[in-house]
């Protein structure tokens, strides 16, 4: 009789325990996943117009400022090691109120980005089919996300694995065409310092509004905080380098985009800033490269929703 109820709590337990096989290298590739390479393209007409031309200072303001952030993630998970990320480090420094609180704001945060990226690609689609409402390709999107969370996370994993290589590939193929774009007399007429700093472009204001949206560049990398049972061996430290590696790989990655295409953008007139880099391809470069952009940005760039969807 004494041995079933012992039995039962042991079998119960099993299951809700995680299989630690991830590696350092596997929780950047997973972070960099989140933050998506593609991420300062969605936003660059806007950073571009808020910065009055000063995109490489604002996004150099933006990775200083995450810093912080992902210095104290990286802190903190070496003393909560659960998967429960902000959620775990409110409740344990600040009690189960404050622990209550920030898991409504993460979950608030992981319904805001889908449905921000889902815009993005609602974006990149009417560009391409532009007699096709944006309200239209988002329900499409939506359900073409829910197919492939039908698969299960292993399908969805190695898919955003190969959505970091080809967004790379991509973003370097770019900036290899805007370069040359770039020295062939378009914008600035090469690499300059005014994306960075010019006395007479510097407004605070518009600089701490265009760093805001900057910001939004980076968000992504907190989500290795949540494979905190899921890390092979005891160093305690992983997650934390992860976290910070992400941040630094991200911000030189988005540093260097906006300082070519700050150089490429001087002197061009933008209609939809939400499509700038169509509208600046489809100039500097030749159509055939918005159109290329546009799929890529519809396509690749779906299995970061994907990865974010279902972990929920």
């Amino acid at each position: 009789m004494s041995g079933g109820p012992t039995a039962l709590p042991a079998g119960a337990a099993a299951p809700a325990q995680l299989r630690r096989t991830l590696t350092y290298y596997d929780l950047v590739i997973y972070g960099l996943a989140y933050v998506a390479p593609f991420a300062p393209l969605q936003t660059v007409g806007f950073v571009w117009k808020a910065s009055n031309g000063l995109i490489v200072l604002a996004y150099v303001l933006g990775a200083v400022c995450m810093y912080f952030t992902a210095k104290s993630y990286a802190v903190m998970t070496e003393t909560v090691t659960s998967a429960g990320s902000v959620y775990g480090f409110a409740r344990h420094a600040l009690g189960p109120f404050a622990g209550f609180i920030a898991g409504w704001m993460v979950l608030l945060d992981y319904l805001l980005i889908p449905a921000y990226i889902y815009v993005s690609m609602a974006v990149a689609m009417s560009d391409l089919v532009p007699q096709v409402d944006r309200g239209v390709w988002i329900t499409l999107l939506c359900g073409a996300t829910l197919a492939i969370n039908w698969f299960g996370v292993t399908v969805t994993s190695r898919v955003n694995l190969l959505s970091v290589g080809l967004q790379l590939f991509f973003i370097g193929g770019l900036m290899v065409l805007a370069l040359v774009a770039l020295y062939a007399g378009k914008g600035n007429g090469g690499l300059t310092l005014q994306p960075l700093y010019a006395s007479g472009l510097f407004h605070a204001q518009g600089i701490f509004t265009a760093t805001s949206i900057c910001v939004m560049s980076f968000l992504g990398f907190d989500a290795i905080s949540t494979l905190g049972e899921e890390v092979k061996g005891n160093d305690k430290r992983v997650l934390g380098r992860a976290i910070v590696s992400v941040l630094i790989l991200s911000a030189a990655l988005f540093v260097f985009v906006s300082w070519v295409l700050g150089d490429l953008m001087n002197g061009f007139e933008f209609h939809d800033l939400a499509a700038a880099p169509y509208e600046l391809s489809r100039w500097a470069i030749g159509p055939w490269a918005a159109v290329v952009l546009a799929w890529a940005v519809a396509i690749i760039i779906k299995p970061v929703i994907v990865r974010l969807k279902n972990r929920y």
